[in-house]
């Protein structure tokens, strides 16, 4: 008993910020047809690598936006409003937030059963935890179940003429993304 008192004593005197989750990834430049990977790799992370900033939408509150960077800028992340999970959207993004303004990235997911959500195209599989329930709630876990494959429009405006896709962000299963609360 004596052992093991120091033992709990430090995992509980360890800040919640320096136990690392992991995220395996594939980040491609092209779309759909034609890929060049640029970058594969596995991200061990904590609350404190996430870009975290406040949105506003007509002058008011609307909610968070957390961004894990992976790799020269390109990250995943959530815009997470606190309205109760009925589905909600993952991103890559382009860091600094709001650097590349004519980006787009939006891949819905569905509540299936239980904890599980599936994305709405691709039909991939993700567990999620939430907290802040019934009132409100807040994506806290997500783990993939299955690879899931997100796309990236670096500029919907004018540089890529209308051809789609210009990135691929390929998470692999497995991997966890812990939000920062």
């Amino acid at each position: 008993m004596k052992t093991l008192l120091p033992v709990l004593f430090l995992g509980l005197a360890l800040p919640a910020s320096v136990v690392a989750e992991e995220l395996r990834f594939e980040l491609y430049a092209g779309g759909d047809v034609k890929r060049v990977l640029l970058a594969s790799g596995s991200k061990q992370y904590s609350a404190a690598d996430f870009d975290v900033s406040r949105e506003e939408r007509g002058g008011r509150a609307y909610g968070t936006r957390k961004v894990l960077e992976l790799h020269d800028g390109f990250g995943v992340g959530i815009l997470d409003t606190y309205k109760n999970a009925g589905g909600f959207g993952l991103t890559v993004e382009h860091l600094p937030v709001g650097s590349h303004p004519n980006e787009f990235s939006w891949e819905w997911y569905d509540p299936t059963t239980g904890n599980e959500y599936v994305k709405r195209q691709g039909r991939t599989k993700i567990a999620v935890t939430l907290e802040g329930l019934p009132v409100a709630s807040e994506v806290r876990t997500i783990r993939f179940l299955e690879d899931a494959e997100f796309r990236y429009t670096a500029d919907t405006c004018c540089d890529d003429g209308g051809k789609g896709s210009t990135h691929v962000l390929r998470i692999l299963a497995g991997s966890v993304l812990e939000f920062p609360r």
